[in-house]
């Protein structure tokens, strides 16, 4: 046989094992014809898709407690920060009433405020809803519980702070809410004397520093007319 009629031999065997491997591959008969690229179109389910297969509805798995992840963690980690030893309210004291004040201004006030009033520029940019004044009487009627709960869990647009505080600094800024909506309705009269006088001296120094600006403010409005 020559050269070329080896290679048209070779040729037709190849093309021969093709075939046969082409009809081993069917498989069983579907009722329709078999699809090679059948895996690129299949069945699945979109992240928080729907499920009509499982009870719950939901086609995302919570997974089983205990799970370790296998993956790096989107944020911090649960053993990023210590364990805090306050899951209850921990004793009221002016060092937890300053820390919550601070965690407070830091955290809470570009959108409730840091006197809790709600007015500023990030409160008046939110279109969806804005956050609420903390001297509403709603909230004025919840409990440092009830605010505890929010800033761990969330409530609403609002987001948890469970990954920004620890369970005691989360207490100190709920504890430090409720003090600061009685700080803006507290009678001086219900003050005790040391207290009373501080707040005395601080409302006069406040008005006199509010009428020299108005008396400042005159003046220039006077010596503009003059000018004039």
């Amino acid at each position: 046989m020559t050269r070329e009629g080896r290679r048209v031999a070779a040729g037709l065997a190849v093309g021969l094992l093709v075939g046969l491997v082409s009809t081993g591959c069917e498989g069983p008969d579907l009722g329709f014809p078999f699809d090679f690229e059948r895996m690129l179109d299949q069945p699945r389910y979109d992240p928080y898709g729907a499920s009509a297969f499982f009870e719950d509805g939901m086609a995302m798995r919570v997974p089983p407690s205990g799970t370790v992840a296998y993956r790096p963690l989107a944020g911090p980690g649960p053993f990023a920060r210590p364990v805090d030893p306050w899951p209850e309210p921990p004793p009221v004291t002016a060092a937890l009433l300053r820390a919550g004040r601070d965690q407070f201004e830091a955290i809470c006030g570009a959108c409730h405020g840091v006197d809790g009033r709600a007015q500023t520029p990030v409160a008046e940019s939110m279109r969806l809803r804005r956050p609420p004044s903390l001297h509403a009487p709603r909230l004025r009627a919840l409990s440092s519980e009830a605010i505890h709960a929010v800033i761990e869990q969330g409530y609403g647009l609002m987001p948890s702070y469970a990954g920004l505080l620890l369970p005691r600094e989360r207490w100190a800024v709920a504890l430090y809410a409720k003090v600061l909506q009685a700080s803006q309705r507290v009678k001086l009269a219900s003050l005790p004397p040391d207290v009373r006088e501080a707040a005395l001296r601080a409302l006069e120094a406040g008005a006199a520093e509010s009428e020299g600006g108005r008396a400042k403010a005159r003046g220039r409005e006077a010596g503009g007319e003059g000018a004039s």
